[in-house]
């Protein structure tokens, strides 16, 4: 899953740059867009840090670790973060 999700983001990133190219001016003076970032930043390195703690080295065997549970809730957070915080940009100016 992890090579879809990294496709999926390549493909967010893409069009995100776009928009924000479209309207630079105006969007990159909105604190909520900063807000915006740092919420993706963490979520990346978030997941990054999953995968590398359930998939590092393949000795867990069929185990997650225990603290695989709570990096996943974080990262739910945050990405929902990241969800609000791009949809307040449309009302927050």
């Amino acid at each position: 899953m992890f090579p879809i999700f990294w496709l999926g983001f390549t493909i967010n990133l893409v069009s995100g740059v776009m928009l924000f190219v479209s309207e630079a001016a105006d969007k990159a003076t909105q604190p909520v867009f900063l807000v915006k970032l740092l919420f993706v930043i963490l979520g990346v390195v978030v997941t990054a840090r999953i995968r590398r703690l359930v998939f590092g080295d393949g000795s867990q065997g069929p185990f997650v670790p225990s603290a695989a549970r709570p990096l996943a809730m974080i990262s739910i957070g945050l990405w929902a973060g990241a969800i609000v915080a791009g949809r307040l940009m449309a009302y927050l100016k």
